[in-house]
């Protein structure tokens, strides 16, 4: 689960949702990733939740 936590750093700096979405573009293009992504999109992440960040990203990467 190394990229959760690189994932949760990037977020935890940036305060980004956006920059984090660009990021798992680029590492996770080939799988099942998008769908998911495109749901965090929807719910949007401009909230600044952490937590919630991190089960979506737990979602992603099982």
């Amino acid at each position: 689960m190394k990229s959760i936590q690189e994932y949760t750093i990037l977020w935890n700096a940036t305060e980004s949702g956006t920059f984090i979405i660009q990021v798992m573009r680029q590492r996770e293009r080939n799988n099942r990733a998008l769908p998911t992504l495109m749901m965090m999109m929807m719910m949007g992440l401009t909230g600044r939740s952490k937590n919630t960040f991190k089960v979506i990203l737990s979602c992603v990467n099982e």
